[in-house]
């Protein structure tokens, strides 16, 4: 039957009801969002972060491709016809990269010669699924990180690289863990010991079905989510603090206007709206002879 899922918005103010009230219309792509924002949404759980990468993604992205549209959606962004134009020839490339290995259970990224992500699945009708999804995600990455002209050009990560990331052995106890529901279990741990200087560093995914694993991912993030965490509530805290203090400034910009309008209303001749106190009695004393 139907299952409830976690799920953040990565357009803000773009929600609307739906005919029901309960739904919300949106432009849904072939990728997945930008690394950044699924790293935000997993490791971090927090609306506010993933809204806040998503605005630093959409002006990354409009940078690489020579555009200043601030109309558009992060999602419209991507669907443009100069990012197809962009990343085509990377998929071009990639798209067929898995095609000879029947037994693959797994695909990892890179970027510039540097690992972004590693996924580990149970079989490969998954893999034939998710790849084609991470391989657009990642061309969008590959523009918006474009390598050094002035530098030699990146090369493929070694595999030893790759393998040595799979055997790290988690440093940390588990960071974060979420009862999707009764069946689905997700845990985060760092999956490298952070080094002094280190601005990222490895996080290891598992996602159980049943107390079985489904999905194992290994995923870049900051090096402490805790502080992460404190730092974007507080930044949040005093966000909004700066629009409640907005707001009592419009306020009281407006409680003169209000004064102003209340003593024209009991009586005060200004601008002709009400007549003098004396006139009006003259009026109640002609009243009977008007009769």
């Amino acid at each position: 039957g139907p299952q409830r899922i976690p799920a953040f918005c990565v357009e803000p103010s773009r929600w609307t009801e739906g005919e029901t009230g309960k739904a919300f219309k949106g432009n849904f792509n072939v990728g997945y969002a930008a690394n950044s924002v699924r790293g935000a949404s997993k490791l971090l759980k927090d609306q506010h972060v993933v809204w806040q990468n998503v605005a630093q993604a959409k002006a990354q992205l409009m940078e690489s491709i020579g555009t200043n549209d601030k109309t558009s959606s992060l999602n419209e962004a991507q669907d443009s016809d100069k990012v197809a134009q962009a990343t085509g020839e990377f998929l071009k490339a990639l798209r067929g990269a898995i095609d000879k290995q029947d037994d693959l259970v797994g695909m990892a990224f890179a970027v510039n010669g540097a690992v972004q992500e590693v996924n580990v699945f149970p079989g490969r009708s998954l893999v034939n699924q998710v790849y084609p999804r991470l391989l657009e995600t990642y061309a969008l990455d590959a523009i918006m990180q474009p390598a050094d002209k002035d530098k030699p050009q990146p090369q493929a990560p070694a595999p030893d690289a790759v393998a040595a990331l799979l055997q790290s052995k988690v440093k940390d106890k588990v960071e974060r863990h979420e009862d999707i529901n009764k069946d689905n279990r997700l845990e985060v741990a760092a999956a490298q010991q952070a080094q002094q200087g280190d601005k990222s560093r490895f996080y290891r995914c598992l996602t159980q079905y049943d107390g079985q694993a489904v999905h194992l991912q290994w995923i870049q993030g900051p090096v402490s989510l805790a502080e992460a965490m404190r730092a974007q509530q507080l930044e949040f805290q005093q966000r909004q603090r700066g629009n409640l203090n907005r707001l009592l400034n419009d306020v009281e910009n407006l409680l003169p206007q209000q004064d102003g309008l209340e003593q024209n209303q009991q009586g005060s001749p200004v601008n002709g709206l009400n007549p003098a106190p004396q006139q009006q009695r003259e009026d109640q004393q002609t009243e009977p002879q008007q009769r």
